[in-house]
């Protein structure tokens, strides 16, 4: 499956190795797999909210949840404006409930979205 993504490094193949890896080889080689994601110029959000999702729900209870943390925080900084992706972290932190950094993350993402974008955002805020 390396092969497939190193002849098309596309974003859905790296999810699909990520998520085979975990699978087949454990956690350990996914994260090396969305290590070698992160780095390649076809690397979206969607590769980031896909090893943060692979980490939470598949990984061992409370340290999976830290690391998806982690991850979505790495991927709030790379694509700050991307409002789909930051609807998934900001649901995500509701659901551990973790208000203090729910707040944080809309303050900067209304700092770094502007225009129509920005409404999703303030709906969102208007229902937390």
């Amino acid at each position: 499956m390396d092969g497939l993504v190193a002849r098309r490094p596309t974003a859905l193949n790296y999810i699909l190795l990520m998520r085979f890896s975990f699978r087949a080889e454990g956690v350990e080689k996914a994260r090396k797999t969305f290590t070698k994601a992160r780095k390649a110029a076809s690397c979206t959000w969607h590769v980031y909210a896909a090893a943060a999702d692979m980490e939470h729900q598949l990984g061992s209870g409370a340290e999976g949840a830290q690391v998806a943390q982690r991850i979505y925080a790495l991927g709030a900084d790379k694509f700050p404006t991307e409002v789909p992706f930051l609807l998934k972290y900001l649901q995500f932190l509701l659901a551990r409930p973790d208000l203090t950094n729910v707040r944080a993350v809309l303050e900067r993402a209304l700092q770094a979205v502007q225009g129509r974008q920005a409404l999703e955002l303030w709906n969102f805020y208007l229902e937390v």
